[in-house]
Order: C-alpha cells, then structure tokens, then sequence
C-alpha cells in the first residue's frame, strides 16, 4: 500500500493543517502518535507552520529506544525486510520532541501510565469555544401542517356521508368480468 519506505510526518501534519476550517474561531490541536523517525520531510517546518496558523501540536513518543526488527506475522516470527536488509525502527525522542516544540506543544512518552491525563491537561489549557447547533427548517416540514388538515377534513367528509352507494356510482362496476 505503500509506494516508498518511510515516514513523512511533515506530510502527515501538512493534510491535518489543510482539514481545518482557516475562518473557524475554535482551538485547534494535533496529536501526533509517532516513533519519531522521519524520512521524507522536515516535520519540524510543517509543525512550525501549524503553529502559526493556531494549530497547537502536541506528540506522543510510541517505541522502545533500541532498534526493533518490525515483524510481519508476529505467530510466525517474520519479519519486514528491504532490499534483502532487515528493517529496525527505534523510537526517536529528540527528534518528536523537536516536533512539538516547533507545534507549541508538548511531547510525551507513550509508555508512561500518565500519558492519557498529562495530554487532557494540556488540551484543557487551549481556550475553549462554544459550539451551537442551529436547525432550519426545510420548506417542506412547513406543508405538513397544510397536508393533516387536508387528510382531516377528508376524514370528517368520509365519515358524514351515508354509508350507502351514490346514485352516479352504481353504474360503474369496479369489479365485472367482461
């Protein structure tokens, strides 16, 4: 699924940044869940510029420190090779710290028990927005008080009527064989 190896992190900010409205007045953060590593491009421009468009990002570290081989069918201990190499990844605090200072967030360990609170604090001190729900109404829920009066008056038409066949129905048969 993947055409190339490695990781863009700076891309993956980049599409993250695009997806927010600019004119929008809410608070808005990134969460980036990441080893660190990065290949393709400079994570630390893409997050700066995040930053100045008032985009907080913040980083979660995920990895042990000592390269790891990345298995691919952990029942079978197989694991990913490239160019006949196998391939490690390690986890890289330096370089997702470096990412959250140039966002204007924090960076935090995944492997820490307080990662979860210590990542509320920190969304709790972006300034809060309050959001309302309008409804309009569509032009057709506008008739539906039109169309019961309607089917009541016919109803009250129906029911004052002599249960008994119109003299111009009875020449009309409904149900004849020919």
């Amino acid at each position: 699924m993947v055409p190339t190896q490695g990781t863009a992190i700076g891309a993956a900010i980049d599409m993250a940044v695009n997806s927010f409205n600019p004119e929008s007045d809410f608070q808005k953060a990134i969460i980036v869940v990441t080893d660190g590593e990065n290949f393709e491009d400079n994570a630390q421009d893409a997050a700066k510029h995040a930053a100045e468009a008032g985009i907080q990002v913040d980083v979660i570290g995920v990895g042990t420190v000592e390269p790891m081989p990345i298995p691919v069918n952990s029942s079978r201990n197989e694991y990913l090779y490239y160019g006949g190499e196998e391939v490690r990844t390690a986890l890289d605090e330096a370089g997702a710290a470096d990412i959250a200072e140039a966002g204007g967030g924090i960076y935090l360990s995944g492997s820490s028990s307080s990662v979860v609170s210590d990542l509320k604090t920190q969304l709790d001190k972006i300034a809060k927005t309050e959001y309302k729900r309008t409804a309009i109404p569509s032009d057709a829920s506008d008739l539906f008080p039109l169309a019961i009066a309607i089917a009541l008056i016919l109803l009250l038409i129906d029911v004052a009527l002599p249960y008994r066949k119109l003299t111009w129905l009875r020449n009309i048969k409904f149900f004849s064989k020919k």
